[in-house]
């Protein structure tokens, strides 16, 4: 894998945590997850948290999702384990979309 198609992953990636974000923030009319299914999943109340969940809260839990520990180490690992970790993201997440 070259540096685009790394580059290509990790947008991948950063699309899937905005887009969490965007519905946390509809969460009454999600357009892409069932996010109150993914919020229950990570332990997080959707009512206590409504004016702190951030951008960084949702790529933590796209990293989760992708078996990662955190942000930083998804976006700083190599090119392979970018791939490997994207099919391991995508079928988990395969359950929380609408």
């Amino acid at each position: 894998m070259n540096i685009q198609t790394k580059g290509k992953t990790i947008d991948y990636f950063k699309r899937q945590a905005k887009m969490i974000f965007k519905d946390f923030k509809v969460h009454n009319n999600p357009r892409f997850f069932k996010v109150n299914e993914i919020l229950k999943l990570f332990h997080i109340d959707c009512n206590s948290e409504e004016h702190n969940f951030t951008l960084m809260k949702a790529q933590h839990i796209v990293s989760r999702l992708a078996q990662y520990d955190n942000w930083s180490i998804l976006i700083n690992s190599y090119d392979i384990d970018l791939l490997n970790h994207k099919i391991m993201y995508m079928n988990n997440i395969s359950d929380y979309k609408l």
